[in-house]
Parts: C-alpha cells; sequence; structure tokens
C-alpha cells in the first residue's frame, strides 16, 4: 500500500514524462474536490505533497519544489454542467471567472489555464475569450455587458437580447440540477447507471442475459445483481431512494423544465428570424440540443419516480387480487407507475428520432462499439433505445403481478 502522496507524485510525473518525451511541455495542477459532509479531505497534507513536484506540478494550487506560486486561474468552459449532451455550454461560469482577469494588474501577471472543451463548441468558447479580452470587464454590471456584447456578434443586434437570456436559463438550469448533484446528476444517472437506454420494467431481475447483455456490464458500481437491478443504487449511494426524494427529484424538474421551456421558445424564435441559412442551422442544432437536455431531464424525473413507486409496493407486500369485483378501478399507484413507463417509453421514442434526424451529434458517443465504457455510451445509442422500448413494451403484462387488475 503506497502513501497517497507517492501515488499522487508518481502519477502526474509520469504523465509529465510522457508529454516531454513527445516534444511537449505540460504543467499539472491536481484539484481535488471539495469534501461533503460525510467525504473524508482527500489530501491531508496537500501543501507538503505539492511542495515535493518537479516545477509544473502542483496539488491544490500549492507551491512547487522550487517555489513557485501557482496562481493559474482557471476557466473551464460551461459543457460539464450538460454532459453527455454534446455542443450545450453555459458560458456564465467562463463568464465569472473572466471577469476582472483582463483589468485586474495581479491577475494579468498570473497565468491561466484554458480549456476549449469538446470541439464542437471551440469556435464560441474562443469568441467568448476574446470578447472579454477586448471588453476587460471588472464588475457584475460590465461582466453581464461583455456577455450581451458578445451575444450581438452572434445573434446581431435584434437577437442579442434573446440569446443572452438562452444563456441565463441554462446558467439557471444548471444550478437547479447542482440540488442533484452527488457528481453531475446528468452523469450519474442517464450514464453511469445508464438510466438513458436500460428499461424500466416491474421484475428486472427476471430479464434474461439477452435483453441486459447491451447494458449490465457498464453497471460498474454494482456490487452484485441486487444493486444493478435497483434503479437508483449508483456508486453505492442510494441519494435518491424513497418517496421523498421523488419529490424534491420531482421540484428540481419542475424548475429545470420552466426554464428550458423558456430558452426553447426563444431559440425558436432566433430561427424564425435568422434571414442567413447557415446561422438558421445553428439556431436549429442549439433546439435539438436543447430538447436533449429536456429528453435526460425527462428520464432522470421518471426513473426516480419509478423505482419510488416499486419500493413502495414491495413494502406492502400485499398480493394482486385474483377475482377482483365489477367496478373494481386502477389504484392510484398503477396508474401513476404505468404513465411514467408510458412517459419513458414516448420520451425513447422521441430521443431516439432526434438522435437519428440531426445533422450534427447531439450526445456524446464512442466512435466504435469497442470504445464503449462506463462513462461513455456507444454508437448504437439509437438501437440501444429501441431495445429499451421493446422490453418495456415486452414486459408491460407484468404489472399486473404487482398491481390489482382493473374491472371496469
Amino acid at each position: 500500500h503506497r502513501p497517497m502522496a507517492d501515488r499522487i507524485s508518481g502519477f502526474m510525473i509520469t504523465l509529465q514524462d510522457a508529454a516531454r518525451e513527445s516534444g511537449s511541455e505540460i504543467e499539472i495542477n491536481l484539484r481535488p474536490i471539495s469534501p461533503r459532509q460525510w467525504m473524508p479531505a482527500t489530501f491531508h497534507n496537500p501543501q507538503q505533497i505539492a511542495a515535493k513536484l518537479p516545477k509544473g506540478l502542483t496539488l491544490a494550487g500549492f507551491s512547487d519544489a522550487a517555489g513557485e506560486d501557482f496562481d493559474r486561474g482557471r476557466a473551464g468552459w460551461g459543457g460539464e454542467a450538460f454532459y453527455p449532451v454534446a455542443g450545450l455550454t453555459n458560458p456564465l461560469p467562463t463568464a465569472r471567472r473572466l471577469t476582472g482577469r483582463f483589468s485586474n494588474a495581479a491577475q494579468q501577471n498570473s497565468r491561466l489555464i484554458v480549456s476549449y472543451d469538446e470541439p464542437d463548441v471551440l469556435d464560441f468558447n474562443l469568441g467568448l475569450y476574446e470578447a472579454f479580452k477586448r471588453a476587460k470587464p471588472g464588475n457584475k454590471v460590465e461582466m453581464m455587458q461583455a456577455l450581451r456584447g458578445y451575444a450581438a456578434e452572434l445573434a446581431g443586434e435584434q437577437g442579442a437580447d434573446d440569446l443572452l437570456e438562452i444563456w441565463l436559463a441554462l446558467d439557471l438550469i444548471s444550478n437547479d440540477l447542482e440540488v442533484l448533484d452527488f457528481g453531475p446528476v446528468l452523469s450519474f444517472g442517464p450514464i453511469l447507471a445508464r438510466w438513458i437506454n436500460r428499461p424500466l420494467v416491474p421484475f428486472p431481475s427476471e430479464l434474461s442475459s439477452e435483453e441486459t447483455e447491451y447494458y449490465r456490464p457498464f453497471l460498474f458500481q454494482a456490487k452484485g445483481e441486487e444493486q444493478a437491478n435497483n434503479l437508483i443504487d449508483i456508486q453505492a449511494m442510494r441519494m435518491f431512494e424513497g418517496y421523498g426524494a421523488r419529490m424534491l427529484a420531482q421540484r428540481v424538474y419542475e424548475m429545470v423544465m420552466a426554464n428550458l421551456s423558456k430558452a426553447l421558445r426563444l431559440a425558436a424564435g432566433l430561427q424564425e428570424k435568422a434571414t442567413d441559412p447557415a446561422r438558421s442551422a445553428e439556431w436549429k442544432n442549439m433546439i435539438n440540443r436543447l430538447t436533449v437536455l429536456r429528453s435526460l431531464v425527462q428520464t432522470i424525473d421518471n426513473v426516480i419516480a419509478y423505482q419510488a413507486l416499486l419500493d413502495l409496493a414491495r413494502s406492502r407486500g400485499a398480493e394482486p387480487e385474483a377475482n377482483p369485483v365489477l367496478g373494481t378501478a386502477a389504484s392510484w399507484d398503477r396508474q401513476e407507475i404505468q404513465r411514467l413507463a408510458r412517459n419513458e417509453i414516448d420520451n425513447a421514442v422521441s430521443l431516439k428520432r432526434l438522435i437519428e434526424s440531426s445533422p450534427v451529434p447531439l450526445i456524446h458517443t464512442a466512435p466504435i462499439a469497442e470504445y464503449e465504457t462506463i462513462r461513455m455510451l456507444g454508437p448504437d445509442l439509437p438501437a440501444q433505445l429501441k431495445n429499451k422500448i421493446d422490453i418495456m413494451n415486452r414486459h408491460w403484462l407484468d404489472y399486473n403481478r404487482i398491481y390489482t387488475v382493473p374491472n371496469m
């Protein structure tokens, strides 16, 4: 068992040496996440570890062995907030980090590490950086003016206000999703737990190996089949368990959907007013990406609610009536769980059609099937969505084994 300090040092030094052998020089600032209340600190002595690292390597921004201050600043570009949606970014976090960067002498003399993120938002992010470099905003008011100026570059004066409102809506969406953040919820649920493509069925343990083979190998966090069959068992956490969690997720869903609807309406208006075909196509792509985000948020709400209802039914331990009398209506929970299942089937159908019809990628997927991983969906996602739809339809009568069949 190697000490954490040795493991971290060896990891970063190996990366730096490999880059040097390929003719490049790199700097690494390994930033530990801020521990939540139940988490121990990742490193107990980051300053001491950093002090032993070679030049260009540090931990949590502390000075390296040469005593060099590693004040680099960081400008991530907001795409991580909506991963796995491709090409959809929230520019507000970057705008906040860049505010004061070009107007403060001390910050100007420090180096800024910039990641321009994925290729399909590279031009957008470069443009944002250059716009702020020119405007040099020093406070929030000037930041909003700089953002509005950049929006005018992209949408013209007539569309600048609407585009800025879309960005502000995306920022609110990102902020609201953080309520469910035990790790980015769009990754933890739809990707790590494969909510996006796995079926919602009453008896997941009864699915055949042929029905689970396209998603089960990627549920890496499951200790066994019991955990794998529980939709909300993610990395040994059940943070979305129970009916109270369902209601919390539902409230987040309501807030997110309100801002998503606003963003979609404004984007549709930009497309309608666009006279340049290329610009019109860009607004259409934005609409499609926002629609994918809406689909993922819908799935999150459906899955958490579905598992809560399954758990509620199992906790009762009651068998369905074998011969319900005439006039027996469907119970509220039978109606609700089937509504959720039908909603998720319709959602998967719409997502499949959207992915297949889009001229640009809408979801990050591996280039070939062999590269699908626990954190990366496969290139055959539309086919996997069809599997999900077919399996859910095939097991529709299984609800009769949990709930009394209505006799009306």
